[in-house]
């Protein structure tokens, strides 16, 4: 058997739970109805079907672009403490998904109330949450990020349809894609801090030009 396009074969399958790959197969493995490469390193693809929690499995270091766009029925994702690369864009097409979860032994990534960041440390080696990376699209409520955030991904609040609130403080440097926040259907207000170096400041809680 030859190496397929997994997209082409099975997307659009959106009941499909389970991808099962023979054993002997020189190209795949699946585990837990997931297709990953033979030596298990990589997740290729994920059926659109499945639901509930996903936990990545030890040794995994990337997640394939696309593995798990459009997978609407997952609500929970947990990485693998060898995980370190992955297409954050995926994340934001998954409608149900309420928080990613990352063990403390993972050397890049941290989460924190199911909110994924990239970690770094400081001089005294302490760790501190540096880079913003997703914000599930089916959490709820109003979000205060953290005071040592300095970039924001692009994709972060992409189709994050159930935020209330966002507040920016002025530790932020980079910032998302303004034309996501187009995707935040119950989005009501948008607070930077004063003292912020953007070029932008909000008033009663709608964004505006920095012109000062």
């Amino acid at each position: 058997m030859e190496q397929l396009d997994l997209h082409r074969f099975f997307d659009g399958l959106e009941n499909l739970e389970a991808i099962n790959v023979a054993n002997g197969n020189q190209y795949y493995k699946s585990i837990d109805g997931i297709v990953y490469d033979k030596d298990g390193r990589e997740m290729l693809y994920c059926p659109r079907g499945k639901s509930g929690d996903l936990t990545v499995p030890e040794g995994v270091e990337d997640i394939d672009s696309g593995a798990l766009n459009s997978c609407n029925k997952l609500t929970t994702i947990t990485f693998s403490k060898t995980l370190y690369s992955f297409n954050n864009y995926d994340f934001t097409e998954m409608a149900s998904l309420k928080a990613i979860n990352v063990p403390a032994e993972n050397e890049s990534y941290v989460s924190k109330d199911g909110i994924l960041y990239g970690k770094d440390y400081d001089d005294n080696d302490r760790e501190y949450l540096y880079h913003l990376y997703c914000y599930p699209p089916a959490k709820s409520g109003a979000y205060n990020i953290p005071s040592t955030v300095v970039e924001i991904s692009g994709s972060t609040f992409r189709n994050a349809k159930k935020m209330t609130s966002l507040s920016i403080p002025k530790s932020v440097r980079c910032l998302m894609d303004w034309e996501n926040l187009n995707t935040m259907d119950s989005l009501t207000s948008v607070a930077i801090a004063q003292d912020s170096e953007l070029d932008y400041c909000t008033v009663n809680g709608i964004i505006y030009n920095n012109i000062s």
